[in-house]
């Protein structure tokens, strides 16, 4: 059983999701202010007569193990903890040629049903921090808090 004390939360908040909702506000309003600091590159009037096509997009081609197999070769070999097989090892043609068909099975019905398995959805996020200190806020917050935050 777990004995250690729970961190006490910085000044000013009384709970972990009055916390979270103060980070999703000053990240939106962030966002906003940088929107709106943005100008177009150009203004409507300089596009003239051009038409727009417009086309929906209703489904997708369906791939080959030979199209993902080239697809798996020309991504780069970076990897990330949460890969099952470091992209290095994917990459080499007899481990490749044993799991592109599964793949290209999950990947084929994933563009036919619309839907990506739950277990491919999962994101590795690391804080890029740029002022001293506000790692001391960051690690007072769970990944389960995050998740349950308003948006």
């Amino acid at each position: 059983m777990c004995t250690d004390k729970p961190k006490p939360l910085p000044s000013g908040f009384k709970s972990n999701g009055e916390l979270v909702r103060s980070f999703v506000n000053y990240f939106q309003d962030k966002v906003s202010m940088i929107h709106s600091s943005i100008t177009p590159s150009f203004q409507t009037s300089d596009i003239g007569n051009v038409s727009l096509v417009s086309s929906d997009l209703v489904s997708f081609q369906l791939q080959s193990t030979e199209a993902m197999t080239k697809l798996i070769k020309q991504c780069a070999s970076k990897s990330c903890p949460l890969d099952t097989i470091p992209t290095v090892l994917l990459k080499d043609d007899i481990i490749l040629s044993a799991v592109v068909p599964h793949i290209t099975h999950i990947v084929n019905c994933s563009l036919e049903s619309g839907q990506v398995p739950g277990a491919l959805k999962v994101a590795r996020v690391v804080p890029r921090l740029k002022k001293e200190g506000a790692m001391i806020i960051i690690s007072s917050v769970t990944t389960d808090l995050l998740a349950t935050s308003p948006s």
